[in-house]
């Protein structure tokens, strides 16, 4: 409503992903192995969480922060009522999360997509990918997820890719808004 900028608050080193719930912003800081969670109302840094080696991402979804942990192939859930951080083995080197479908979704490098399951959080399905699976994008009933030159269309409910759009060489972390998939490449392009 203002412009105007508040003070900074403090988090962990080179933060980077950011996401929502709970009352809370939870920010994944690459260089510490943390998240920390802050009052979405007053900015206060609330707790930070050990999570796996280099979190990459983050997402809220079923009352907890999911992180994708790039350098040991596992996803961190850490509730966010009770604090507990649980361990997810998905293999690979996890970089996007996304929620669709009542499912965690991760694209996990050459482990390509895989889906976990909130209510267990155990890994409910493998999808391989032809390249390394990485950023994500989603709305209630699809993800997409970039692997190699490509954006893959997963069906959240079947968990089958049901279309491939080959886009630029390094395709990045894209998003979805009113039904229109957008995708940054790093060369400069964006794709519609």
């Amino acid at each position: 409503r203002t412009g105007r900028l508040s003070r900074p608050t403090r988090v962990g080193g080179a933060p980077c992903g950011l996401a929502y719930g709970a009352g809370s912003i939870w920010v994944e800081n690459f260089r510490d192995f943390t998240v920390t969670r802050v009052s979405a109302g007053t900015g206060r840094v609330q707790h930070t969480y050990d999570v796996g080696f280099s979190p990459y991402d983050v997402t809220f979804a079923a009352g907890a922060a999911w992180v994708t942990n790039n350098g040991d192939g596992t996803v961190s859930r850490i509730d966010a009522t009770t604090g507990t951080v649980h361990t997810i083995r998905t293999g690979g080197t996890p970089v996007g999360i996304a929620p669709a479908g009542g499912l965690i979704w991760v694209g996990a490098g050459e482990a390509g997509i895989v889906a976990i399951d909130p209510a267990t959080s155990r890994v409910a399905h493998r999808i391989p990918t032809d390249g390394p699976a990485g950023w994500t994008a989603y709305d209630d009933e699809h993800v997409w997820v970039n692997a190699g030159a490509s954006v893959l269309r997963v069906d959240a409910a079947t968990a089958t890719v049901d279309r491939t759009l080959a886009v630029g060489e390094h395709p990045a972390d894209g998003s979805v808004l009113d039904g229109t998939v957008w995708v940054p490449d790093r060369y400069g392009l964006l794709y519609r």
